[in-house]
């Protein structure tokens, strides 16, 4: 997986500056013209490294014109597992389809038939630590989640959106 972390100009320009002020490395070395020489080497030479990663599908480009701590918290949100959640009526199959993706994708399971009813907020939270359990970026199945559309949006809206929903 390759993220690209973009922002504009200006702003990476200041978090240069700031470093040099804040840095124990000698600042007569760290000039602005080093800051400029740096952003045309990245500009030159990386056109095809992004193109390679793209094809690939294993590319994640990242608005960071923000503060850094906002800019931390979407790059983690951009590592989480890649999920796929399977629903269906009892005995449709789920568990059996779940067992050939994972063999086949090399992915995690997640039964989500045990996170008890009734309280979506609760369960949303139980999966969302499970999952944060994972290596980053792995694919993971989840079975029997969402149950119910409220579930649906508050995992949408407080974790990510599933990859695939079969």
């Amino acid at each position: 997986m390759l993220i690209n972390l973009e922002c504009s100009d200006e702003v990476c320009l200041d978090r240069y500056k700031s470093y040099i002020e804040n840095s124990k490395e000698k600042a007569e070395d760290l000039t602005e013209e080093l800051f400029k020489y740096k952003l045309e080497y990245y500009r030159a030479n990386t056109s095809r490294v992004i193109e390679y990663y793209s094809k690939k599908g294993n590319y994640r480009l990242i608005d960071v014109d923000c503060a850094l701590v906002d800019s931390y918290m979407k790059v983690k949100k951009a590592l989480r597992p890649e999920i796929t959640f399977i629903i269906g009526q009892p005995a449709s199959g789920k568990t059996i389809v779940a067992n050939n993706l994972i063999n086949t994708q090399n992915a995690s399971y997640i039964d989500a038939s045990d996170i008890k009813l009734g309280n979506d907020e609760e369960s949303v939270k139980i999966l969302s630590s499970r999952l944060d359990a994972l290596r980053v970026g792995q694919k993971v199945i989840v079975e029997d989640f969402p149950r119910n559309a409220n579930e649906a949006l508050l995992f949408s809206k407080n974790y990510q959106p599933p990859i695939k929903c079969l």
